[in-house]
């Protein structure tokens, strides 16, 4: 009896190595296809992944410049209220106090998109900061003409480009401004240079 079940187990092992020897092409061929599919599925989830990274870095990007533009805007705007308060001479009490008003309301606009800036470059960022020293020299400003009118709706006269320390003044200003425009140009400009392609993705 021994010997007959150890005569049916060889029969079997000689027939298991018969099919493998028959179908190891087969075997190879599926075992090399599920590896391809696991390393393709590999590869789609790791580019996807890339895409992603890449996407949202452009984005934010992207955001920042939105940011950075609306406050040049501001600047401008406000730069254009001050001068125009400072220089306006003569009119109506009210004319000179809309117009104080609106020089005001846009250097509080600088004071808010120092917000929106220090959120996007963070609070100590020499970006947010250059936009807050044009603001401040803006106000700086704008309370000298206060001061040389007797007061908001005064109807000073005397101010002309031509007083003293008024070239200084607007000198300090313009230097404000090239400060805010060099930080940014320096900012984006370090930024394109690493600025993901289609091809990293």
């Amino acid at each position: 009896m021994a010997t007959l079940l150890a005569a049916i187990q060889e029969v079997e092992l000689v027939s298991d190595e018969s099919w493998l020897r028959e179908n190891l092409g087969s075997v190879l061929i599926a075992v090399a296809a599920i590896f391809a599919a696991a390393l393709a599925a590999w590869v789609a989830n790791r580019n996807h992944k890339r895409q992603l990274t890449s996407e949202r870095i452009l984005q934010r990007q992207d955001h920042i410049r939105e940011v950075v533009d609306a406050a040049s805007v501001t600047l401008a705007e406000a730069h254009a209220a001050v001068h125009e308060y400072r220089f306006t001479q003569g009119g109506s009490a009210q004319g000179r106090s809309d117009l104080f008003d609106e020089a005001q309301d846009k250097i509080n606009a600088i004071n808010h998109q120092s917000h929106r800036l220090k959120i996007r470059f963070g609070e100590e960022h020499e970006i947010p900061a250059a936009n807050e020293r044009v603001g401040d020299e803006l106000q700086v400003l704008l309370d000298d003409s206060v001061a040389r009118r007797g007061g908001i709706h005064g109807a000073d006269t005397t101010l002309a480009p031509k007083d003293p320390g008024e070239e200084e003044r607007w000198a300090s200003i313009r230097a404000a401004f090239k400060e805010f425009r060099e930080k940014c140009f320096t900012w984006f400009e370090a930024r394109e240079a690493r600025r993901p392609s289609l091809g990293d993705r």
